[in-house]
């Protein structure tokens, strides 16, 4: 799984902290290896993988020759968010030694699977099949890793049209961010960090800082830098984000600390403040078995949860809950087979329609790990559709777990490992390149450099122009004995020629273009009598080329922002330099 942490490691991190509060207190730094062997093991054999990869990094730099580092190396590797593809050629050397534990052509075959070579990973589960003789102890059961590739294959072949967009520094940091959790209008960010500066500086069980809770907040497109929240709300363990109401009215937090243990807390939001941490009672939370991640409708009646507890599919299961008159959520109902199987589901999120329901699940047809799956509620009759999964690339064949939507559908929020990250997860925003996107109306007009609109300077020109002709063709027709009547038609016919110039207008052409690839969006004449003309763009950036007579050529970029809300009209005056 991504970050939710097992629930023995939780209640062993959680006494163990108590036990070891005094040497803890003080700030913490990441851990530096010693190339001591015994060290590396003792990390590897307990989990910590983040901490036994510096260890096994050090110590085979110091001799390559060891294949005995190549097979904790590689599995820390593959277990790490740092570049499981380095996991391959490590256990590659493992298996190609004469004599070599078989738990190494397992490790083989999920680094293949991770990496999307599925055929080749097929072949090394099968090969570690007859090499084990059966005796599968992993947590994935061998032939369960198989259907995964075989789905994996299936799913790669017919990726999904999205586009994936890193946050930036302003949000993600060198430390695992994830959780990312956006309300409706796409205005509020609540996602949860592991880096060094959170409160308390502890280290975790992983080799990670504890978790804090972050927020931001969108400033015309862009988010704001993320801030920790309140020590009133991170204490110096682990909090971590795990939903949130489409109006970002309700904010949900698993807490593992002091004050609770293990079960998923909320915070109602007054004005533009959230308030303490508050319990949801034991319908939710009972004894030892609480929520883990929590979604509520729009309308806040009803209440989607994960929990791992007793009477389930397997494994956790996600359930459900109606607010009763009294305040309280009434009995809890699992969701039944339609959802839950007998692996782990997790992270349900109910989109801002209250019909959509979407959650992760190591089940169904998953290519690796946790899948993120979709399955439409109809909450007249309490019925779930097939799940589908999202596919991919949004899908990979590591844990993909939290997923939250913008009103619109067409915006979501991840967190990922990809070659853009900053180090681990990062959180991202993906763009669902098939659902169209709002529009924004741009009514622009002409401008001289000191800020007069062109229209009006070419009339008023024009008409002195004209009112100059017209007295000296009413003074040659007066004069005709002594005017030429040649002249007296070519003042005329110039007349004529400014008046229609005059109901004409100057001669314009808008030309409006892709600023990524140049191509054509259209072309555009000003109105005749305003001299006002009207785009409508999509978001992105754009190049609008205007020829005017009498001006020099003008080319300007326009971006329309890409956001859930965008802005319905923008007013713009293009300034043009005369001739």
């Amino acid at each position: 799984m991504v970050k939710r942490m097992v629930s023995l490691y939780r209640s062993f991190f959680f006494f163990s902290a108590m036990l070891l509060l005094p040497m803890l207190g003080s700030t913490q730094k990441s851990y530096e290896a010693s190339g001591d062997p015994k060290i590396a093991k003792q990390f590897f054999s307990f989990g910590d993988y983040f901490t036994a990869l510096k260890e096994y990094q050090y110590l085979y730099i110091l001799d390559t020759t060891k294949t005995e580092y190549c097979y904790p190396l590689g599995v820390c590797y593959l277990h790490t968010n740092i570049d499981k593809t380095k996991s391959i050629p490590l256990l590659e050397k493992v298996v190609a030694q004469k004599d070599f534990d078989a738990e190494a052509m397992y490790q083989l075959g999920a680094a293949y699977q991770s990496s999307c070579r599925f055929d080749e990973a097929i072949v090394c589960f099968n090969k570690y099949k007859t090499l084990s003789e059966g005796k599968d102890k992993n947590s994935i059961p061998l032939e369960r890793c198989i259907e995964m590739c075989k789905n994996g294959i299936e799913l790669v072949q017919h990726p999904i049209n999205v586009t994936f967009e890193n946050l930036g520094s302003k949000i993600n940091s060198p430390s695992p961010d994830f959780n990312p959790f956006v309300n409706k209008n796409e205005t509020m960010l609540f996602y949860t960090s592991q880096r060094s500066s959170n409160n308390g500086g502890m280290l975790d069980f992983d080799g990670y800082f504890t978790a804090d809770v972050f927020a931001s907040e969108n400033n015309y497109g862009e988010w704001e830098k993320g801030r920790r929240l309140a020590p009133t709300f991170n204490s110096a363990m682990n909090e971590e984000t795990v939903g949130l109401a489409a109006d970002a009215s309700q904010l949900f937090v698993f807490v593992d600390n002091f004050s609770a243990k293990m079960q998923t807390m909320v915070s109602y939001r007054e004005g533009k403040s959230f308030q303490s941490l508050t319990a949801l009672g034991s319908t939710i939370n009972p004894s030892g078995k609480g929520a883990t991640s929590v979604s509520v409708t729009p309308d806040k009646k009803t209440i989607f949860f994960a929990s791992a507890k007793d009477g389930g599919e397997g494994g956790s299961d996600i359930y459900m809950s109606n607010l009763l008159p009294s305040g309280q959520w009434g009995p809890v109902k699992n969701l039944g087979k339609t959802i839950n199987t007998k692996y782990n589901e997790d992270y349900p999120f109910i989109a801002p329609d209250g019909k959509t329901l979407y959650f992760a699940s190591e089940g169904h047809n998953s290519m690796g790990g946790f899948d993120i799956f979709r399955s439409e509620w109809n909450a007249a009759e309490n019925t779930f559709s097939e799940p589908v999964n999202i596919g991919y690339p949004l899908n990979t064949p590591d844990d993909n777990t939290t997923i939250s939507f913008t009103g619109s559908g067409r915006y979501a929020y991840i967190s990922a490992l990809r070659k853009d990250s900053y180090g681990n997860l990062d959180i991202y925003r993906v763009t669902f390149n098939d659902i169209n996107p709002g529009y924004t109306t741009l009514v622009s007009n002409l401008v001289e450099k000191d800020s007069v609109d062109i229209y009006k300077i070419f009339y008023k020109k024009l008409t002195t122009r004209i009112d100059s002709l017209e007295k000296a063709t009413d003074t040659a027709a007066v004069a005709k004995n002594s005017t030429p009547q040649l002249q007296v038609t070519a003042l005329k016919a110039k007349l004529q020629l400014l008046t229609e110039k005059l109901q004409s207008g100057p001669e314009v052409k808008i030309t409006v273009q892709s600023a990524t690839n140049l191509a054509l969006v259209g072309n555009y004449k000003p109105n005749k009598q305003s001299g006002k003309f009207i785009v409508i763009l999509t978001p992105g950036e754009y190049v609008v080329t205007i020829h005017c007579e009498g001006y020099q050529e003008l080319k300007e970029n326009v971006i329309i922002i890409n956001r859930e809300m965008p802005i319905k009209e923008i007013t713009k005056s293009f300034r043009l330099t005369s001739i």
